[in-house]
């Protein structure tokens, strides 16, 4: 599995915020996010090997490490960056009519290594860069999946998508 594991921060407003106003916010919660960790967390419950690839920062939260392991997670993928802040994500839930994510990259907003595929019999590409995970799927024999989420509206507007068979 690869792509982000973050801090989501989310918060619950009665009325939309508009340019240049402020708008009081009714409950704050931070937890673990991020497209790869939540999938990673429940194939692992579900009993489903996983391994997870991602990049944190210096300030990802340790007990969040421990959740995914306590869920089963293999951990070996992930790479902590000290030179950086974690990936964090604000999430307003707007009365129940809508959400607006903003999406603060952290480690994935630089060139990262590429991680090695040769064990690898399938991958899930989540959230992250098209430009690397172009990179990791160009020669993939396995099966492959792209699940960009909301990352597709601004993330991946002028690039190919390969397919496997």
């Amino acid at each position: 599995m690869f792509g982000h594991a973050n801090v989501d921060v989310i918060l619950n407003v009665s009325e939309g915020p508009e340019m240049e106003k402020s708008v009081s916010v009714r409950h704050v919660t931070r937890g673990l996010g991020g497209t790869a960790a939540n999938i990673s967390r429940y194939m692992a419950l579900l009993g489903m090997d996983v391994v997870l690839y991602s990049h944190v920062g210096r300030d990802f939260p340790e007990e969040y490490l421990r959740e995914m392991e306590g869920c089963g997670v293999d951990m070996r993928g992930v790479v902590k960056h000290d030179d950086v802040d974690t990936s964090v994500c604000w999430i307003v839930n707007v009365n129940g009519s809508g959400q607006m994510g903003l999406m603060y990259q952290g480690p994935w907003s630089r060139a990262l290594p590429l991680p090695s595929t040769e064990s690898v019999d399938a991958l899930h590409l989540t959230t992250g860069p098209p430009g690397w995970y172009g990179a990791i799927a160009r020669g993939f024999e396995g099966r492959l999946a792209l699940d960009p989420g909301r990352e597709l509206r601004y993330l991946y507007t002028s690039c190919l998508l390969y397919t496997s068979p």
